[in-house]
């Protein structure tokens, strides 16, 4: 049987084919369009009375005018000044069922702040937001849209391997004019122990600064597959950090277990 073993895998080999088949990378704009489908811009539907207040606020011209006011209201403040809208950062979709991940800080940064949470989609859909399970020692938020009747599409996490050095990832978000935006970087490293504002956790340190509302979008592989979500920027611009998906999950699965208790 040995010879007939032989000519099989011969066989195999000059047809070209192989008993086992590397997966093949994405094409750029695949990658860009299919997680363009899962990534939302997270906002704030504000309720009138702090719109008129916000209105006011962002009409004076005092240098000061920042200083006198509830800290959590200076982040709109700024961003109906410079775009006329309250997007508080990006999210991603995780679950069919219309689970929604993003930063802590995205969410609490603007507790205090009156109105409807929502999240906005490339296509001009937007779905309200609640239900928020907060995580702030690895900075990481799910909430959940209230629509029973649509099945979302959900990214692929990448849990199976850390990312090496020098892969070339794409970071997404939605900040102000910049609508569904992306930047191309690469893994500097495959995870490191990183201290944002007396909070150490892992992260992935890569190349290419993101810009404000970027936090909570997805940081994908050349494969489509999530391997992060973006946290912070160096402070001086050279690189950002990305909550690593390993994290991602253990809080995915601790937020269902809860659900079902």
């Amino acid at each position: 049987m040995k010879w007939f073993r032989s000519i099989i895998i011969f066989l195999l080999i000059i047809t070209g084919c192989t008993l086992q088949t590397e997966e093949e990378p994405k094409s750029f704009l695949r990658i860009i369009n299919e997680t363009t489908k899962s990534t939302v811009a997270i906002k704030i539907d504000v309720d009138q009375k702090e719109y008129k207040k916000i209105q006011l606020l962002a009409q004076e011209n005092e240098e000061n005018w920042v200083i006198e006011y509830d800290q959590d209201l200076q982040f709109l403040i700024e961003q109906y000044r410079l775009y006329d809208e309250y997007s508080i950062g990006s999210g991603l979709i995780i679950s069919k069922s219309g689970l929604v991940i993003t930063c802590s800080h995205v969410i609490t940064e603007t507790k205090n702040v009156k109105g409807q949470r929502y999240a906005e989609f490339a296509n001009g859909k937007r779905y309200k937001l609640s239900n928020f399970i907060v995580n702030p020692e690895v900075d990481l938020a799910i909430g959940k849209i209230e629509e029973e009747n649509i099945k979302f599409i959900p990214l692929k996490l990448e849990t199976t391997r850390w990312p090496y050095r020098g892969e070339e990832v794409i970071l997404m978000g939605s900040s102000g004019p910049i609508k569904y935006g992306f930047i191309e970087g690469k893994v500097t490293w495959s995870y490191m122990e990183t201290t944002i504002e007396d909070r150490k956790f892992l992260t992935i340190p890569i190349s290419g600064a993101v810009i404000p509302g970027f936090s909570g979008g997805p940081v994908v592989n050349k494969y489509g597959r999530l391997i992060g979500i973006t946290v912070a920027q160096f402070e001086r611009g050279v690189f950002s950090f990305a909550i690593p998906a390993k994290s991602i999950k253990e809080l995915i699965n601790t937020t269902q277990q809860n659900r079902e208790k």
